[in-house]
């Protein structure tokens, strides 16, 4: 088994990362290498994300904010929609209208969408991967 560190773990470690990433990306996508793509989504990225931004979808999500940012010049990132996710799961909580497994849905969700995986998610949960995909909703 192979262990790659999360994006953002890789990224705090060695700053250069994110640049080499989005290099490699633009060069897929595009078939060029050219600098001034990569400032523009470097820029966009260091301009619409705070500096400790997490990347829940680690090199997924960094793929689909390249494109976005082709696209759009503008990517929000997770970082909104998980705030209100959290906020809205903490208040049904607190209100006592969650089932078991309504509560387990969204926890084991939340938990995937941050870390990316069934087994991190299972690790976390103390469950097997594969009780941890039946909760796993999207």
């Amino acid at each position: 088994m192979i262990t790659v560190p999360a994006l953002r773990v890789r990224i705090a470690e060695s700053p250069g990362e994110l640049e080499a990433l989005v290099r490699l990306l633009l060069n897929r996508m595009t078939g060029v290498n050219t600098d001034s793509l990569l400032d523009i989504v470097l820029t966009s990225l260091r301009r619409d994300l705070p500096a400790s931004y997490a990347w829940p979808g680690n090199v997924r999500e960094l793929e689909q904010a390249v494109r976005r940012l082709l696209i759009t010049r503008r990517y929000e990132g997770e970082a909104r929609s998980s705030v209100e996710e959290r906020d809205t799961l903490s208040a049904a909580f607190h209100e006592g209208t969650l089932s078991a497994v309504q509560l387990m849905e969204r926890y084991c969700s939340a938990l995937y969408k941050r870390f990316g995986t069934y087994e991190e998610v299972a690790r976390r949960v103390g469950l097997d991967c594969r009780t941890v995909r039946k909760y796993v909703i999207d």
